[in-house]
């Protein structure tokens, strides 16, 4: 998807679609609708009665002889300069693009102070609500047509709309990219393909990628990765990517890389175990981060580490009750082989520690508790440094990703304990 930043009466770019983010109202309709109501033959004003500019809501009207078309977007109450509920508003007219099979639209920049920003969640929002994953329907596929997006915004604007367009368009794109590495299923995704798609980004985007092969983990005893992939046909693998634009010490990003997630020997229920062609959303995550730093220029160090393997039941699966050594030489009981997410980031925490970090953020999807606890749309944070920990969730709010802290306390170091090993 493509995004330029036009200027000029956003009326002249009604064709085929131009997208107009309207703040909520009561009664009447806001004086600055007025030129767009007369552009759609009074359409908008005569919906009055059900279109308030809610979030949620938006309106499709044609200009005279349906030569074009006005989408009204709600932005609701609440703020309605607020980046996220732009994003949102957006997102709905990305996903009514596509159903229009159109391949461009306009967005008009709603009003606001802060146009960078409103001009970032714009780009963010079209892109993620346009997203469709067809790549395997053959008959009647998802429409996936829109591929030019314009940002209309005023002359004096122009500088900040394109900061922040640019900005948008490529984070839009890393989230994309973690949709599609987590929708590929598991057969189309192993281990090798995550090093195959690091090597190809770190090319592309300019970072390095070493790749470490079942021969070089077990030499540098990586024993938890080794031990977890071993019951797989799809071989292990250990990536580290360097971005090194900054000074001081590195920020080390590890992912968890699960490419599959049976349970191994622990084998899991079958009721929504296609879901766990998803366990390696950590790893990519941590890839798509790389790649969109490294597209932005950021001026800092950051290292990310993709713990991947398959976790499969065979005669060569590792077992409950068995000893792992892990890199560094700690050791694990392992009471369940559905720990595995644990046990491939003891040899990731343990070499990013060697790095001499800043500090290290570890993203995996280790339990669905998780979700219990917290539901769908927010994710769990535990860290030993508490001011790292606050400036996550301060970074959170900022981004409208939504972070809530759990305890992590000295009980918890006891109940790990093992009898025969340093940690069960």
């Amino acid at each position: 998807m493509k995004f330029q930043v036009r200027t000029g009466n956003p009326l002249q770019y009604v064709k085929p679609l131009l997208v107009v983010a309207v703040p909520e109202f009561k009664d009447a309709l806001p004086k600055g609708l007025k030129d767009f109501d007369e552009a759609v033959c009074g359409q908008l004003g005569s919906a009055t009665m059900d279109f308030h500019g809610k979030s949620g809501q938006d309106l499709l009207c044609y200009t005279e002889g349906g030569s074009g078309r006005i989408l009204f977007v709600g932005l609701g109450s609440k703020d309605s300069s607020n980046p996220d509920t732009i994003r949102k508003a957006a997102g709905r007219a990305g996903a009514r693009a596509q159903k229009l099979k159109i391949d461009r639209l306009s967005f008009c920049l709603p009003l606001g102070k802060d146009a960078e920003s409103a001009a970032q969640a714009v780009a963010e929002g079209v892109r993620l609500g346009a997203y469709v994953f067809n790549r395997y329907q053959t008959i009647d596929p998802k429409p996936d047509t829109l591929e030019n997006v314009a940002i209309v915004c005023t002359a004096a604007q122009r500088a900040r709309v394109q900061r922040g367009t640019k900005r948008g368009g490529t984070t839009g794109w890393g989230q994309v990219a973690v949709r599609d590495m987590v929708n590929t299923p598991a057969c189309d995704w192993t281990p090798e393909t995550f090093a195959k798609s690091a090597r190809k980004l770190g090319a592309d985007c300019g970072f390095k990628v070493e790749v470490k092969g079942p021969a070089r983990l077990s030499k540098e005893k990586f024993g938890g990765i080794l031990a977890v992939g071993g019951g797989s046909a799809n071989e292990p693998r250990f990536i580290r990517m360097d971005y090194h634009k900054g000074k001081g010490k590195p920020v080390v990003l590890v992912g968890k890389g699960i490419t599959f997630d049976t349970g191994g020997i622990s084998l899991k229920p079958g009721a929504d175990m296609d879901q766990m062609k998803g366990d390696m959303a950590g790893a990519g995550v941590v890839l798509a981060t790389m790649a969109t730093v490294a597209r932005l220029g950021l001026k800092v160090n950051l290292i990310g580490l993709l713990c991947a393997a398959e976790n499969m039941p065979s005669g060569t699966a590792y077992r409950p009750g068995d000893v792992v050594t892990v890199y560094g030489g700690k050791t694990i009981e392992v009471l369940n082989t559905d720990a595995e997410g644990r046990v491939v980031l003891a040899d990731g925490l343990s070499y990013a520690r060697d790095l001499d970090p800043r500090c290290v953020f570890d993203i995996c999807t280790l339990t669905g508790a998780i979700i219990i606890a917290l539901g769908h749309h927010t994710a769990g944070v535990m860290g030993t440094d508490q001011k790292v920990v606050n400036a996550l969730l301060k970074s959170g709010r900022a981004t409208s990703e939504k972070l809530w802290q759990m305890p992590l306390d000295d009980e918890h170091t006891q109940l790990v304990k093992s009898d025969i090993a340093d940690v069960k």
